[in-house]
């Protein structure tokens, strides 16, 4: 019988929804509950009229809304049309997962075996090899070699995981979607919110270690956040203090399937004994918690809903009603903590802005004016984020001091960062102020904020992390800020940052901010920064045409920013781009850039390498016309083409000379090399630059028809030119014998005093290597007495 013939023939279909078994009629069994047969055949049986037919070789009877297994009688319940069997069936199919779970624990624990054995089968200096240059240890490895397998397999594993523990998670998200907000009483605050976040993370790991990352990293921003909400300082976290705010962390993260990940974590590590050290205390003490959450299960969902009620009652704003409440309240500490942010009765009252709360709070319960959040904030930093200002006027009455919060801020920085403009300037007339000394310019987002600060004298060159506002403002994009700062004429443009990067190399894709700088300040201003370099060497220019910004490398060009730079690494700017527009611009402007005495002016760029053959761009233009660029693709056998033509015909030329670059093809392979290219690209580039340079400086050679073609002609077209050559060194040896007598008179006595002139070249270079003997012996006997 197939599963079709099954389904037509039963009176009722059983399966598997949610943790528990349900039964339906056949014939109105939803499309989307067929399921494969496989998983029918192992978890799914069927019922007829009287009897139910199990694939499992297990007897069930159906009698009177009764299930009758082995003498016991179990009751169906129905419910929305379907009939539901109550969970001692249920426990039967878990116990069988149960079991299924333990083998794939087995399997999974030999397959890691086996990849052992696999990595001891290889190459051992293999291995050590890539072990040292990954610089891992062997038990990195085995650790990595265990991320890896679970990874791959985590859907299979976790899925199976889940379905033993479902009854577990559901219980226990629950719970936790019941008690948000229970109250807890902390002696010491830590960042609560964001080691929750943190813990967050753990349902979308995949390897157990990865989940257990999760909960360390959580535990350490809770050590490292941890302060006494007294004084601020820092604090020691001890066990007592630690459980609740794991607990506190549990219940605000509200994760999916925790019992689950804890159950997967145990199962499947396999090379981190997780029951020592660390790891073995930290998840203990989750454990702990969990345990926790679940014994005081209905207390923390009274006190969770008893909060809420207390939180709704100070949204609503009535004085009256509050003040009832607080009476009837068992637990009156529970107005010092009242929200997720631990903020107390009076921090609310004054997040929500309802000044007769704020009065009410303020005047009859004074230590809450006092009292800080896990922020460190106290409800002066609290409205300071609001522009209420009759709430901000109740609490300045009361005289309290003005505080830093855990991050160092006085509520008036509170107030200017959050653009809070008229509060801020309220808290002045109270007597706010500030040092000067906290970045306040790096942490506002609005040009009013900014413009209060001005005004007030706030100074505009102190930095953070090494950068001034401006740079901090050019690097986030902030056009509005850097130019309303360049605006105040205030600013000292020469600070550079850790990097030794200047403002301007922020500014590689901010042309607005620039086109300002430069339409509104004086050539004298900038031609300091314009071409400044950070520790690699880098110019504005460079950075601007590795973004690929036009308009930034057009105004920077403009200014007289040096296309001819090159960084640490050898590379011109015009070399860091993609762009062949950027490319064109900047190399077009390195041939007018402090230009040769020569009319002709060049410039060879964008090498490149297209089989095996090392290509470049030669720009020419005239000083008369600079408008006319002509660019011609080259190759070094192009260059050596030329040389060897311009000899032939003009024999006794001392050229310059390049011929290893084309006699030997290690160059071409070097020029292409990542570390070594930029460096010997700049070799080539400078040597053919000097040829080039020598012949356009030449009498004869600047006006010569090959050099011009050279420059101007796309193809060179190499029969014609040697043809040419061929035709030009004929009729000079007929010009040379026509004009040139036939014998040579006093051959002897010519002779005889090209002899006499070498001897005396032979003696001068005796004497020369004798002298440089001599001074190398002094210069070592100098050195010898120095020491």
């Amino acid at each position: 019988m197939n599963l079709g013939e099954l389904l037509t023939t039963t009176k009722y279909a059983c399966y598997f929804d949610h943790g528990w078994f349900v039964l339906s009629p056949a014939e109105e069994l939803p499309d989307y509950k067929l399921l494969s047969k496989d998983f029918i055949e192992s978890h799914i049986v069927f019922l007829t009229n009287s009897k139910l037919i199990s694939l499992n070789q297990k007897e069930y009877e159906i009698k009177n809304n009764f299930i009758i297994y082995n003498g016991l009688q179990v009751e169906i319940l129905e419910m929305n049309g379907n009939y539901i069997i109550d969970q001692p069936i249920m426990e039967l199919q878990i116990e069988n997962n149960e079991l299924q779970l333990n083998e794939i624990e087995e399997d999974v624990e030999k397959l890691l075996a086996d990849c052992h054995l696999l990595l001891s089968r290889l190459n051992e200096q293999l291995v050590a090899q890539t072990i040292q240059e990954y610089r891992i240890s062997w038990d990195q490895l085995y650790l990595m070699i265990e991320e890896f397998v679970l990874e791959n397999i985590y859907e299979i594993v976790y899925f199976k995981v889940c379905f033993v523990n479902k009854q577990k998670d559901y219980l226990m998200m629950d719970i936790l979607q019941n008690c948000q907000d229970a109250h807890f009483e902390l002696s010491v605050y830590a960042d609560l919110n964001k080691a929750a976040d943190e813990l967050k993370k753990i349902e979308g790991m995949r390897a157990p270690m990865d989940k257990i990352n999760c909960i360390l990293r959580m535990m350490n921003i809770l050590n490292e956040t941890c302060f006494d909400p007294k004084t601020l300082k820092p604090s020691v976290i001890s066990g007592d203090d630690l459980l609740p705010m794991i607990i506190i962390c549990i219940i605000r993260s509200n994760v999916l399937n925790l019992e689950s990940n804890l159950d997967y974590i145990k199962r499947f590590s396999f090379e981190k004994e997780i029951d020592q050290g660390q790891i073995g205390y930290s998840l203990s003490t989750f454990e702990a918690a969990l345990g926790y959450i679940e014994a005081n299960s209905e207390s923390l969902q009274l006190s969770s809903k008893l909060q809420m009620e207390f939180l709704e009652m100070l949204i609503d704003g009535s004085v009256d009603k509050v003040a009832m409440y607080i009476e009837k309240m068992e637990n009156k500490n529970r107005i010092l903590c009242c929200d997720s942010d631990g903020n107390n009765a009076l921090a609310v009252a004054c997040e929500v802005g309802v000044p007769t709360l704020v009065e009410f709070f303020a005047t009859n319960y004074k230590s809450l004016l006092y009292c800080r959040n896990y922020l460190g904030q106290t409800p002066l930093h609290i409205v300071a984020n609001t522009s209420n200002l009759e709430c901000l006027e109740i609490l300045l009455r009361q005289e309290i001091p003005h505080t830093r919060d855990k991050k160092g801020h006085l509520p008036v920085e509170t107030a200017i960062v959050n653009s809070c403009i008229p509060t801020a300037t309220m808290l002045f007339q109270y007597g706010a102020h500030f040092s000067g000394k906290f970045p306040l310019l790096h942490l506002i987002s609005t040009v009013e904020s900014l413009q209060f600060l001005l005004e007030k004298g706030f100074p505009v060159n102190n930095t953070s992390n090494g950068k001034t506002p401006l740079s901090f403002y050019c690097e986030k994009g902030m056009k509005e800020l850097a130019i309303k700062l360049l605006e105040s004429k205030s600013i000292n443009l020469e600070i550079r940052d850790y990097r030794l990067k200047s403002f301007l190399h922020y500014c590689d894709d901010q042309p607005d901010i620039l086109e300002f700088f430069f339409t509104n300040y004086q050539p004298e201003d900038y031609q300091g920064i314009i071409n400044s370099k950070d520790m690699l060497l880098n110019t504005p220019l460079h950075y601007a045409a590795s973004v690929g910004n036009l308009r930034v490398v057009q105004l920077l060009l403009k200014y007289r920013a040096n296309p001819k730079i090159v960084n640490a690494k050898h590379v011109a700017p015009d070399q860091t781009t993609v762009s062949e527009e950027v490319r064109d611009c900047i190399s077009d402007a390195a041939l007018f850039f402090h230009p040769t005495a020569n009319e002709i002016q060049f410039t060879i760029s964008n090498f490149r390498i297209y089989e095996g053959e090392l290509y470049m761009d030669l720009k020419s233009a005239m000083k008369s016309d600079p408008n006319d660029i002509t660019t011609v693709s080259r190759t070094l056998q192009d260059f050596a083409f030329l040389h060897s033509q311009l000899l032939i015909e003009y024999p006794e030329a001392c050229l310059p000379e390049f011929r290893e670059f084309t006699a030997n093809s290690k160059w071409n392979v070097e020029a292409g090399h990542k570390s070594k290219g930029p460096h010997v690209l700049e070799i080539i580039s400078t040597r053919l630059g000097i040829f080039l340079e020598y012949l356009l400086g030449h009498p004869k050679f600047a006006t010569h028809e090959l050099l011009l073609e050279f420059l101007h002609v796309s193809e060179i077209e190499r029969d014609m030119v040697l043809a040419r050559i061929h035709s030009k060194v004929e009729y000079l040896e007929d010009t040379i014998r026509n004009s040139q007598p036939t014998v040579i008179e006093n051959i002897n006595q010519i002779q005889k005093k090209w002899n006499e002139i070498s001897k005396k070249l032979e003696k001068l270079q005796v004497q020369e290597r004798h002298c440089g003997a001599y001074f190398t012996k002094m210069r070592h006997a100098q050195k010898g007495n120095i020491c």
